[in-house]
Parts: structure tokens; sequence; C-alpha cells
């Protein structure tokens, strides 16, 4: 695919088969770059770095394919990869009553527990 003047950086998945896996689309007069793919069974993440005057903030596109059950730990490994400052979006198949689900699944439980200590 391809768009004029954009930059498109995918992340697929691990087994390089056609499901699951990220993109993030960012206009190539912006000052960024590339972060390592994150590529697990489990969670597969694709993120760039964006300069502004203040530093630099990560924004990454995120899947959880729904039959994994991600920990705390899984989470926690994920965003440490991330930096300091960073926006995740995407498909995390995590439900919690907190962002408006109906329910609270396993993910939702344990993504939910990570955000209450980091933030």
């Amino acid at each position: 695919m391809n768009i004029p003047n954009y930059n498109i950086y995918h992340t697929t998945h691990p087994g390089e088969t056609a499901h699951g896996g990220t993109a993030v689309i960012i206009r190539r007069n912006l000052k960024h770059h590339v972060r390592a793919e994150y590529k697990q069974a489990n969670i597969q993440a694709t993120s760039n770095s964006l300069e502004d005057n203040i530093g630099a903030t990560t924004v990454s596109a995120i899947y959880c394919p729904p039959k994994h059950n991600n920990k705390y730990e899984d989470y926690e490994r994920f965003f440490k990869t991330l930096g300091n400052r960073f926006t995740a979006g995407g498909d995390f198949n995590a439900k919690h009553t907190f962002w408006g689900s109906r329910l609270i699944n396993t993910k939702g439980r344990e993504l939910f527990k990570i955000m209450k200590i980091t933030t």
C-alpha cells in the first residue's frame, strides 16, 4: 500500500501468516524514527518515536489476539519497550467496565492492574 506523503510501518504476526499484525501511518514531514518491532504470539506492535519541542513521544499500534490471556508481566514487558512518553492504541481484546465494557475479562483485569500502578 502506498499513500502519498506518508510512511507506512507494519509488524506482522510472528508466524508470518495473514492474521494479526499492526501498522502505523506517519506523515513524512514529521520528524520520527522507527522503534523495534514487538512481535510475540500474544502481542504484536508497531511503534515509532515522534520528535517535538519537548522530546520524543512513542506512538504504538497494538494487537492482542483473543486466544491468548495476557498477564500483568506480558503488558509490563511490552510497555517497557515504549519509553517514558507514549500512546498505545489498538485492539487489546481486553474488556473492563473502567473503559465502558459491560463485563471484565482476564486481559482487561490485568491491563487495568498495570494501568493503575503505572499512572
